[in-house]
Order: C-alpha cells, then structure tokens, then sequence
C-alpha cells in the first residue's frame, strides 16, 4: 500500500478536537484510496467538525483525480455508519475481521467521485 499518509488539518474546534484522516493512496489488495481513520473526540461531535473534516478530504481526493475512496466501519458503530451514509459513501461488500476486540463483521463502503 502507498500510505498511510495523514490529510490536512481542521482548525474548527483546535487540535484537541480531532485526528486528521490517514489514508492509503493504493491498496495492495484492490487498487483503490482507502480512508484509514477519521477520529473525532465525543466532546466534539455532532457539531459539524466531523463532516468538515471528511469534507475537505473528498474534495482533495477529488483533485487527486481518484474515483472513488473506500473506507470500513464495524458493522455495530451504528453511528459511524449513519455518519458516513450521510456523506453519500455506500455499502458494497461485508468482511470479516480479526481485530483485537474479537471477530467483527466490517462494512465496506465507498464514495464514488463526480467529475463534470
């Protein structure tokens, strides 16, 4: 994978607020962007930080010249797959994983890009 690469900065909210996306410009297993993590401190959700963050890295992504970016979310983090829905990313494939916490089943989701 070329990655992880960290993106941006969101001012909103100060540097306490939030983790700048990390993200892979090419996975070793399909070839795509993948969007690693996005982390947003509880303190600071649902006011908006999150969707500006996600935001501003679709945009950039865009310019990228990317078709899409592709990200996983645990299939219980309800509100993270509500989050990302929002943004237009949508569901394309279930996995399952080892992590740490146990096997989980993992959403794949992807955002596809509209060039004009």
């Amino acid at each position: 994978m070329d990655g992880p690469y960290t993106a941006g900065s969101l001012s909103a909210g100060g540097p306490e607020a939030h983790r700048d996306p990390g993200y892979w410009e090419r996975s070793d297993k399909d070839g795509m962007p993948w969007l690693g993590l996005l982390m947003i401190h509880r303190d600071f959700q649902r006011r908006g930080f999150g969707r500006e963050s996600a935001g501003g890295f679709l945009q950039w992504a865009a310019t990228q010249g990317w078709p899409e970016v592709r990200l996983g979310v645990v299939k219980e983090n309800r509100d993270a797959l509500s989050f990302w829905r929002a943004l237009g990313f949508r569901e394309y494939e279930r996995k399952e994983k080892r992590l740490p916490s146990g096997v989980k089943q993992i959403i794949c989701m992807r955002y596809e890009m509209h060039f004009e």
